[in-house]
């Protein structure tokens, strides 16, 4: 009985807590990107109230393709930014989790079963 109950505690400390910590650093990381990320886009302004919005901008005040495909590069860098910083992240934190088991194990070692 005293194995199976150590082997399940272990089964939990290098299956369940790395994927715990990897999954709340990630949403941590997401959390703070992602809205600064949607904040960043442009904004719609609504049409004054009454008049008609059906051609009424000249073709000049209008975005131009390459300022849009600008955007959606700098958009594709952020991104790429972003997912390698939380990949390092991730990366260092199972190192963590992986030394915290480790130093886990060591120490249930000297005690008895």
């Amino acid at each position: 009985m005293g194995e199976s109950s150590g082997s399940s505690g272990g089964a939990f400390t290098r299956a369940f807590l790395p994927g715990l910590v990897l999954g709340l650093v990630v949403g941590l990381f997401v959390g703070a990107l992602v809205p600064e990320f949607l904040k960043s886009g442009p904004t719609i302004e609504p049409a004054p109230g009454g008049s008609h919005s059906h051609g009424s901008t000249a073709h000049d005040d209008r975005t131009a393709p390459g300022e849009v495909e600008q955007a959606v590069d700098d958009a594709e860098q952020a991104v790429e930014k972003a997912g390698e910083e939380v990949k390092d992240a991730a990366e260092e934190a199972a190192d963590d989790v992986e030394d915290a088991a480790h130093d886990a194990e060591k120490a249930m070692e000297g005690q008895p079963k």
